[in-house]
């Protein structure tokens, strides 16, 4: 069988834990991705692997690729990808590509790639370390369920060192807890012993005396846009000081006048920057805690949390909109902007739009989001972590994304508008509330039904796990997912 393998080689033991599978199930031919500074090591000598470097891949550049061999793209696949055209367009928002035509034009070079690989190597599996949310992974992703491909995805949890297998973003992104909870609801126990691990976490977000701040959330930014006249300045005085480097760079005339331009263009960044927030912190005010409101976080953007986890809600002003709409009049949504966000996906029109909708307040970007949480009748979002906050606050969640804790008691999954109603008469009229009983009772479905593993290089120091541990807990978890997909070891 051929695979392809997105991710896993950004430490050893996530490299290791994907050589052992290749062993396992002997892959004949592994497509895979990697950086210049973290290349597979130790394939299988059976193991035929394409190593595409990704910082090239991102930019749609194919080393050694004869197109005129590679299947052209005709009216029947485009029309059937259209779903996954309109989402990575809006994705490519993180690779800072400003025009239509570029997008598409990067769209179709990987569509045409990846259909020929999957159809002339016969790919039987797509492995991917993570949510594919890079452009080039998530239309493999979506040509593979096109084809009725299996796809394995691990995604994280919001505890370190917790994550969960998924062979679906759209419908299952941990479905296996569903089960275990019901189970352990049905057995109605008056004691819930939680391991080490959740434990800690529970006593972490039902602490007292501190917030539960995300350790990578801790240090907020301070927004101190620099002035342009001192961004030029300093720059000149860095080439008066390197005057050899300078004059390197100045015979290298391509290169000069692509940083030059790259300067000019931040330049003008940094002024609309500023004019940007200026526009959001004018209009945003303290929060009357006393009022009745629903509580709406904004993600930060680009990232993999909206696009593609939020779906069409990836425009957050929709959710805004929809909520907005059916609010009684009496009833306010608080819209606080992610501290962390730049200018990208965002515009003055964004701010302008939301200031028109009568039932909207905005917040400071500062102001602490648990005295928001704390007050509120609900928290509203795609898939942030500021919901799992509210749940333990005794706060119902209105969530329009797909995420792990979309099946924790009292989250409303909001695709439409009859599913916003139905959640805020719950919310509202009906005053439902998760308990901190049925919060216990979730976290020990999750640790029935979990992998105690990460796939990820920047939760390694949280997962409070040894390599070797994540290694063969990763390793384990796999192989008893790729043979329930019918796919056998061979001896």
């Amino acid at each position: 069988m051929k695979i392809i393998f997105n991710g896993f080689f950004y430490n050893p033991s996530l490299n290791q834990s994907l050589i052992k599978i290749i062993e396992e199930f002997k892959f004949s031919k592994c497509h895979t991705f990697a950086c210049a500074d973290s290349q597979p090591e130790n394939f299988p000598s059976h193991t035929n692997v394409v190593v595409y470097d990704y910082h090239e891949i991102a930019k749609g550049e194919y080393s050694n690729v004869e197109w005129s061999k590679i299947t052209p793209l005709d009216e029947n696949i485009i029309s059937k990808m259209r779903d996954c055209e309109s989402i990575v367009l809006k994705m490519m928002d993180r690779l800072r590509l400003d025009n239509y035509e570029e997008r598409k034009y990067l769209y179709l070079k990987h569509l045409r790639y990846w259909h020929h690989v999957l159809k002339e190597d016969s790919i039987g599996l797509f492995l991917a370390s993570g949510i594919p949310h890079e452009v080039y992974d998530f239309i493999i992703y979506k040509l593979c369920k096109l084809k009725n491909i299996p796809t394995l995805l691990i995604t994280y949890s919001t505890i370190n060192g917790v994550s969960f297998i998924s062979t679906d973003l759209d419908t299952e992104p941990a479905l296996e807890i569903v089960k275990a909870y019901q189970e352990i609801m049905s057995q109605q126990p008056t004691e819930v012993v939680l391991s080490e691990r959740f434990r800690e976490h529970y006593d972490f977000q039902t602490c007292k005396e501190k917030d539960p701040i995300p350790w990578y959330t801790e240090d907020i930014p301070q927004f101190v846009v620099q002035d342009s006249l001192k961004l030029i300045s300093e720059y000149l005085l860095e080439k008066i000081k390197n005057p050899f480097r300078t004059l390197k760079q100045f015979i290298d005339l391509q290169n000069l006048v692509h940083r030059f331009t790259n300067r000019i263009k931040h330049f003008q960044k940094s002024r609309e920057i500023k004019t940007l927030f200026d526009v959001y912190d004018r209009n945003a005010s303290d929060p009357d805690l006393q009022q009745k409101y629903i509580y709406l976080a904004l993600h930060y953007q680009p990232e993999c949390t909206t696009s593609p986890m939020a779906g069409v809600f990836v425009d957050q002003i929709l959710m805004v909109e929809m909520i907005a709409s059916l609010l009684p009049k009496n009833v306010y949504l608080y819209v606080k902007e992610n501290p962390w966000q730049t200018w990208e996906c965002r515009n003055k029109n964004f701010y302008t739009d939301l200031l028109k909708i009568p039932q909207v307040k905005l917040i400071p970007r500062t102001f602490n989001s648990f005295r928001l949480i704390e007050k509120c009748l609900a928290v509203a979002t795609a898939t942030g972590t500021v919901a799992w906050e509210g749940l333990f606050r005794g706060k119902p969640v209105l969530m329009f994304g797909q995420h792990f804790y979309q099946y924790a008691p009292k989250v409303f999954t909001v695709r439409n508008i009859e599913d916003c109603k139905f959640a805020l008469h719950q919310i509202i009229d009906c005053n439902v509330k998760p308990s901190l009983d049925e919060m216990k009772m979730f976290l020990k479905a999750m640790e029935n039904t979990a992998v105690i593993a990460y796939s990820d290089i920047a939760f390694a120091d949280k997962a409070s796990i040894t390599d070797k541990e994540n290694t063969n807990n990763l390793f384990y978890a796999l192989r008893n997912k790729i043979i329930n997909l019918g796919i056998l070891p061979l001896a």
